[in-house]
């Protein structure tokens, strides 16, 4: 419910700020106006420039709004907008898709879950509408891939044994979208994977693909928030950085 607007046009933005992990979508039944002229106007147009996100629980936000470092994972503590993604976006003034799920990697997820890995949930439209989605709906200017910290949690697999699966997701990247910067981030968390990636990526020889190595909030004073993901204070400082490489590759303003 909103009351107490002034009288004029307003914009108003409904955000699901934790992420979908049990199918269940947010959805908007209805509005309702209220006022002598009240009427409902055509949205906005959406920005021309354009990002896409793809990652695990670091960008959907988890654990980022814990007071307590190395606390317990709350819902209420998530906050997908404002991740060092949704930061970085709002920054540039873009529209963003973020396409997340916590727990995921590139060849193994977290404690090796038998779920959807990042490669294969990302073709999908959403989890609650498993379908193939159609690239040609969205066709981003840069896509920042943040992926390979579940890979490397726990056992996890032999860095070696990353670089088939980051090698095809950058090819499937570059097919879907061919005018694309392709900027692959990690480290926020740990750093297992940090020289197979790099390599990886520059073995593309592609000029708008990159890596980025970021450090870590286990690095970082007051930086851990939930189960030692980033906190809000570590989402700030990564995308200080995140905003520079991007202007640098699309050369959007800063």
């Amino acid at each position: 419910s909103m009351s107490g607007l002034m009288q004029g046009e307003h914009t108003v933005t409904c955000i699901r700020i934790t992420e979908i992990l049990d199918a269940t979508p947010l959805i908007l039944r209805s509005i309702a106006l209220e006022g002598d002229n009240a009427s409902l106007l055509p949205p906005p147009p959406a920005p021309p420039r354009k990002m896409e996100f793809i990652g695990d629980s670091i960008t959907c936000g988890f654990g980022i709004l814990t007071p307590v470092p190395e606390g317990m994972f709350k819902p209420e503590e998530q906050d997908g907008a404002h991740t060092y993604a949704a930061l970085t976006a709002a920054h540039f003034g873009a529209d963003a898709h973020y396409i997340c799920i916590s727990g995921r990697g590139i060849c193994r997820n977290c404690d090796s879950a038998p779920l959807p890995l990042i490669p294969e949930f990302f073709e999908q439209t959403t989890v609650s509408h498993p379908t193939p989605w159609d690239f040609s709906q969205f066709q981003p200017d840069i896509v920042v891939i943040n992926a390979g910290t579940n890979d490397a949690d726990g056992e996890g697999i032999p860095p070696a044994d990353l670089a088939p699966g980051a090698n095809a997701f950058l090819k499937r990247l570059r097919t879907l979208y061919p005018n694309a910067c392709l900027l692959w981030v990690y480290g926020m968390m740990n750093n297992q994977m940090d020289e197979i990636l790099r390599q990886t990526v520059e073995a593309q020889h592609d000029d708008k693909i990159r890596y980025l190595k970021m450090t870590s909030c286990w690095d970082m004073p007051q930086e851990s928030g939930a189960a030692v993901h980033p906190n809000l204070r570590s989402h700030y400082r990564s995308a200080g950085v995140l905003i520079d490489v991007v202007a640098e590759m699309t050369g959007w303003e800063k």
